[in-house]
């Protein structure tokens, strides 16, 4: 995860500063604002799928009491089944959570 996290952090980072720039100095119009907002949400995006990518994969090799430690460990209430976070979608929490 790191390999391809650090990058993509990187270019976000990037990203975000060219935009600031763009304001700071006043050239910023409607298309070079469309490119630049396209630029830092396309680095967003790829850095949250690398993320989130790495909890799918982790969940397919671990058994239903290692999926809840896991859980655990990450933060979540004890039963994340029943506990399931604002702005999660529900049914896929669930099978990430190892909900039955």
């Amino acid at each position: 995860m790191r390999k391809a996290a650090i990058p993509t952090r990187e270019r976000l980072i990037a990203a975000k500063k060219a935009l600031e720039d763009a304001f700071a100095t006043g050239k910023v119009g409607e298309s070079s604002l469309r490119r630049l907002l396209a630029d830092a949400e396309s680095a967003r995006s790829e850095l949250r799928f690398i993320h989130l990518s790495q909890h799918d994969k982790t969940v397919q090799f671990l058994k239903p009491e290692q999926i809840k430690r896991y859980n655990i460990l990450r933060g979540y209430a004890e039963d994340p089944c029943t506990n399931i976070p604002a702005g999660h979608n529900p049914e896929m929490y669930k099978r990430h959570m190892g909900c039955n």
